[in-house]
C-alpha cells in the first residue's frame, strides 16, 4: 500500500558524479510488481536513504496543469486517509525541448516518523511519459535528485529512459 500511496519515482545522482543521473555504485535498483522502479541511495555522496522512483506511462495521461492538479488531489487524499499530514506546494509546468514537465514539492508527516520532503512530477513527451518522485529528509537534496533524473530522462535515447523506469520481469 505504501508504494501505491507514495507513487515515488525515479533515478538520482550523487554529487560526486558531476550531474550524472545515476551512479550505479551509489544507487540500488528495486523493481516492484506495482509497476514502480525504485532507486535508493547507498552512499554519503548522494545522501544515504534518499529514494527516487519512476514509472513509464502513456504520454497522454497528464496533458495539462489542470489534470496534474486533479491527480495531486487524489494523491493527497491517499496520504490523508493513511493518517499522514501532507502539505503541497504549488504545481508548475515548463517545457523542456519536446517534453513538458509538471511538478510540485510536498511534505509528508506521519506519527512516529521524521518529516519527509518529496518532489513529484510527470514528464510527458509525444509518445511516452514518466511519473517521477524524489524523497529524502532534506528538500534541497530531494529537488537536486529530481532535477538530475529529469535531465537524465530527457537527454537519454528513449529506449534507455524507458528501461530505467520499466519494471523488469520477475519483480516482487
Amino acid at each position: 500500500m505504501k508504494a501505491n500511496i507514495v507513487g515515488v519515482l525515479a533515478l538520482a545522482a550523487s554529487g560526486a558524479c558531476a550531474g550524472a543521473a545515476i551512479a550505479a555504485e551509489d544507487w540500488s535498483r528495486s523493481d516492484r510488481s506495482t509497476g514502480l522502479v525504485y532507486y535508493r541511495c547507498e552512499a554519503p555522496a548522494c545522501t544515504v536513504g534518499a529514494v527516487i522512483s519512476c514509472k513509464a506511462r502513456v504520454a497522454d495521461e497528464i496533458t495539462s496543469l489542470e489534470r496534474y492538479r486533479k491527480a495531486m488531489t487524489v494523491q493527497e487524499a491517499a496520504w490523508t486517509n493513511a493518517g499522514a499530514v501532507v502539505r503541497f506546494g504549488a504545481p508548475t509546468s515548463r517545457a523542456l525541448g519536446p517534453w513538458v514537465l509538471y511538478q510540485h514539492p510536498y511534505t509528508v508527516e506521519r506519527a512516529g516518523s521524521p518529516r519527509t520532503q518529496f518532489r513529484g512530477g510527470y514528464l510527458t513527451g509525444a509518445a511516452h511519459g514518466f511519473s517521477i518522485v524524489s524523497s529524502s529528509n532534506d528538500a534541497a537534496v530531494t529537488k537536486r535528485n529530481f532535477d538530475r533524473v529529469v535531465r537524465r530522462l530527457t537527454s537519454s535515447p528513449i529506449e534507455e529512459a524507458l528501461e530505467r523506469c520499466t519494471v523488469r520481469p520477475g519483480a516482487t
